[in-house]
């Protein structure tokens, strides 16, 4: 099952063709760099940073 954006990016892609710009993987990345620029518009969230233990950073 595909959620709508995926599927609006399938029907872009058949309206469109491939040959003419209608690829679905780039719109679907274009939406994706849209919504992260939005997000960071809005603030970066506040987070705790992790702990990152020294015996998983060794070989």
């Amino acid at each position: 099952m595909c959620n709508h954006i995926t599927g609006l990016a399938l029907r872009l892609e058949g309206w469109l063709g491939v040959e003419n710009g209608g690829r679905a993987d780039l719109w679907l990345a274009q939406q994706a760099a849209y919504d992260l620029w939005k997000a960071r518009q809005a603030g970066i969230p506040i987070v705790q940073r992790a702990n990152v233990l020294a015996p998983l950073l060794s070989p």
